[in-house]
């Protein structure tokens, strides 16, 4: 049915979004008013540090991650550290594969502009860079 078509393509585009959300915090520029290396100083553990955190690292880096009231040296030190493993890039693969499921979602949907308009949403989300 299309409420179906519309609740998976509105899940996914969800996900998608939350990924590139997280991908904001490793931004040079600041965007959106999140400026680098927010969730990382608050503590926030969003997918790039759990990915990291599961797949092992160093006990001091462990440590600086866990770590409450960071300093700005560490926050830098931290993103960099982040941004030289590569998660990154696994996660841009992945808000591209996530958000071509939202638009494949919709692949049954009538065509009219309102479908237009939603695949094109997904479709910038996956490309956008940042």
């Amino acid at each position: 049915s299309e409420a179906k078509m519309l609740r998976l393509y509105g899940e996914k585009l969800g996900i998608a979004f939350q990924l590139r959300d997280d991908l904001l915090d490793y931004s040079d520029t600041q965007l959106f008013g999140k400026t680098t290396g927010q969730d990382i100083k608050s503590g926030t553990f969003t997918l790039p540090v759990i990915m990291l955190l599961e797949n092992g690292v160093p006990d001091s880096v462990r440590t600086l991650i866990e770590k409450r009231n960071k300093s700005e040296s560490e926050v830098h030190w931290l993103v960099n550290y982040v941004k030289g493993t590569g998660v990154l890039r696994y996660i841009e693969a992945l808000i591209k594969e996530i958000s071509y499921e939202a638009v494949y979602a919709l692949q049954e949907f009538p065509i009219c502009p309102e479908k237009e308009a939603l695949v094109r949403l997904a479709e910038e989300l996956a490309e956008r860079q940042v």
